[in-house]
């Protein structure tokens, strides 16, 4: 798959899912349907990968560390540039022009960092190679089409600490 042009998502009252489309440079569109069960799946590993992103930001320069500083979803969201042109429709559909109900969620570690791997039970999925940015934007397109559904998720705004292994969440153990 090449670079990601473009990342849509929207919810579904019929289908009770959200359907994200993933537009690439080459004018191919992969389409899935995410359930409520999948996002909650899906959201520690985004803070996973946040967490992560900010590790090695950490470790970096510190000119190089305040260039590529994390920001929250909302920042993210406010510094992608949504006025480029729509090329109009995708010209092809590799996985088909229904949405694929995804189920697997895995990260793939490669020699540029992490990679999002998602796809069905069975079938073919997609590899995404999401730079911060677009990471950011990814969750901050998550967060608001989620509160739109209206399912009672909390994706919480905790940012995850460049000083913890991981990302914390607050739980209450009764």
């Amino acid at each position: 798959m090449s670079g990601i042009s473009q990342i849509q998502m929207s919810f579904s009252p019929t289908q009770d899912r959200i359907l994200l489309k993933v537009d690439t440079a080459d004018s191919s569109r992969f389409q899935f349907w995410l359930t409520r069960r999948y996002v909650k799946l899906l959201w520690p590993v985004l803070m996973r990968m946040l967490s992560d992103d900010a590790r090695v930001t950490a470790r970096q320069s510190d000119s190089a560390r305040d260039a590529a500083a994390p920001f929250p979803p909302a920042q993210a969201t406010r510094r992608t540039d949504y006025s480029g042109v729509s090329r109009g429709g995708p010209e092809s559909y590799p996985l088909g022009t229904k949405p694929v109900l995804l189920s697997k969620i895995a990260l793939k570690n490669t020699g540029r960092g992490q990679t999002l791997c998602v796809s069905p039970q069975n079938g073919e999925g997609i590899d995404l190679a999401l730079s911060q940015t677009l990471l950011n934007s990814l969750c901050g397109l998550l967060r608001r089409t989620v509160a739109r559904a209206g399912w009672g998720l909390s994706l919480d705004d905790n940012f995850p600490s460049v000083d913890s292994g991981r990302a914390t969440a607050k739980r209450k153990l009764h």
